[in-house]
């Protein structure tokens, strides 16, 4: 059994607004990611229109002088669920950037090789930047799964971390991202499993 110290309203809060939203369908199987985090990392959740929610997550790795990133993002309409957009792979380690005072990502999804792009409107940049509220700050250790859109995307930690709560503000895809629930912080020997259920053919 896990022991899980978390601010409550830091996560659980993102997965309980996006899995009101937006029905799955059946599903068959799941297409699944995984990365390894030892380093920054920073998630957001912000409204990107009258109708429009999206929530990101970048984890960085650093080992033996080398960084890698991992980007992951969805956004959807809040009303039915519709026009789907998904995102995940690697991203130049320039990408992002992290401090005590901050995060910061600016990246173009549909520029990076091998970056795995879902549904329509990933043209642009996502930019955003994070700075500290002195809201709140929790430390994670174990494990935990936070179900997204009614099962449509899973996100499965397991490892530990250390965030504090932020305000975030920038663009997504071209639209203004409002960030309502943010954090940054670090990693230590987390393993981030992204699985996104693949509906059964008709």
């Amino acid at each position: 059994m896990s022991t899980i110290n978390i601010n409550t309203f830091s996560k659980n809060a993102i997965a309980a607004i996006l899995l009101t939203f937006a029905g799955a369908g059946v599903v068959s199987a799941a297409t699944v990611t995984q990365f390894r985090s030892s380093g920054d990392y920073a998630c957001a959740s912000g409204i990107t229109g009258p109708d429009r929610v999206a929530h990101l997550c970048v984890f960085s790795n650093k080992q033996e002088g080398t960084t890698t990133v991992f980007l992951n993002y969805v956004s959807f309409n809040l009303s039915d669920g519709g026009d789907f957009m998904y995102g995940n792979g690697e991203i130049p380690s320039s990408a992002f950037s992290a401090t005590a005072k901050g995060a910061s990502l600016s990246v173009v999804p549909s520029a990076v090789p091998g970056f795995v792009m879902e549904g329509s409107g990933h043209t642009g940049a996502i930019m955003v930047e994070w700075k500290p509220n002195g809201f709140s700050s929790s430390q994670f250790s174990g494990h935990g799964t936070y179900t997204y859109a009614n099962g449509a995307f899973r996100q499965k930690w397991n490892g530990n971390s250390r965030d504090q709560s932020a305000d975030t503000s920038g663009n997504f895809f071209g639209s203004n991202f409002a960030g309502f629930n943010s954090n940054f912080g670090s990693t230590a020997n987390m393993t981030i499993t992204f699985e996104r259920q693949v509906p059964a053919p008709k």
